[in-house]
Parts: C-alpha cells; sequence; structure tokens
C-alpha cells in the first residue's frame, strides 16, 4: 500500500492535494485499496513544502513498510507507474 503527503504550508498546497487526490483515486480503481489516501502535513516542526516548490504536480509517494517484501514493492510501483501514466496523459500540456 501507498499514500500520498501534501505539505499544506506550500501556498499552493491545494493545487497539489488535487492531483494526488485525482491519482489515488485512480490508483484504487485499478486495485482497490492500494492507496491510502493523502496526508496534509503543516506546522511546526513538520517540513510542510515537500518540494512542491520545485514544480507543479508535486506529490510526495510514500509506499511500503518494513514488513513488505521487494516482491511487494515491486508490484506497487508497477501499479503506481501506470497510473501515473494514465494520469500524466490527462494534463494538457
Amino acid at each position: 500500500k501507498l499514500y500520498f503527503v501534501v505539505g499544506e504550508d506550500h501556498p499552493n498546497f491545494k493545487m497539489n492535494k488535487s492531483y494526488a487526490e485525482h491519482l489515488s483515486n485512480h490508483l484504487n480503481e485499478m486495485v482497490p485499496g492500494i492507496s491510502r489516501g493523502v496526508i496534509g502535513k503543516k506546522g511546526d516542526n513538520v517540513d510542510g513544502i515537500y518540494n512542491q516548490d520545485l514544480a507543479e504536480n508535486m506529490v510526495l509517494i510514500e509506499l511500503g513498510g518494513i514488513g513488505n517484501t521487494q516482491d511487494e514493492i515491486n508490484r506497487t510501483i508497477s501499479v503506481l507507474a501506470k497510473a501515473t501514466s494514465i494520469v500524466l496523459h490527462e494534463i494538457p500540456l
């Protein structure tokens, strides 16, 4: 499983949060329950930017954990890559 982190101290976090939610929803359509959704972080002692100042539609993706195998992580990455490709093709240039 994976989840998305959006730094709510960035002025454009709402756009990035919307993008992350769209990607999360698309992932869950492909594999129900694969995404745990979007978590917003802000405030003291938190990196409330998470590199969102570097580009539009920037998201931090947390995936796997200590109990996951390499094969599980690789399968999740494969689904993430497919969903990301589809979502990126939806964005007008």
